[in-house]
């Protein structure tokens, strides 16, 4: 993931050692590093579709292909913007919780199922809290049974 790159990208290198089939450009789109000058991998001149898959999420991704040194993906700002995807910095988990309408119903699915527990358990504490408050008997060895009544 880079929320500065603006697009999606994968390594040029990496497409082809995979046979993916990309697509000419009719014209190149020139590629900016951060500090304003051109990027040496030159302008984006293939694209590729493909379905990018984690965990129970899955959608139809245009990617453009350049040179990216060892990474193989990047998850541009504009990706990480319409999924706003729940990080756990430390422990390293990503959860595709919040992802658009449009988007897979494998995610959405997870969610509600997750939406759902969630409200269960609040309406289980709710109604722990709401009913009716235990009243607790104890024997006393001093109480004497009243006529007709036996110690068990």
């Amino acid at each position: 993931m880079d929320s500065g790159a603006t697009v999606e990208f994968i390594n040029r290198h990496y497409a082809k050692s995979n046979w993916l089939h990309t697509r000419k450009l009719s014209k190149p789109i020139p590629v900016y590093n951060v500090d304003g000058t051109l990027n040496e991998a030159g302008s984006i001149t293939e694209v590729v579709d493909l379905i990018l898959r984690y965990q129970n999420h899955s959608e139809w991704t245009l990617f453009a292909v350049t040179g990216l040194g060892k990474q193989k993906l990047i998850l541009g700002h504009s990706w990480l913007q319409k999924h706003n995807p729940e990080i756990d910095w430390v422990t390293g988990e990503v959860k595709l919780s919040r992802c658009p309408p449009q988007c897979c119903s494998g995610c959405r699915d997870e969610a509600r199922v997750e939406r759902i527990a969630r409200k269960a358990e609040i309406q289980r504490t709710e109604a722990i809290s709401d009913g009716p408050a235990l009243e607790l008997h104890t024997d006393s060895e001093e109480e004497e049974p009243e006529e007709g009544e036996e110690l068990i």
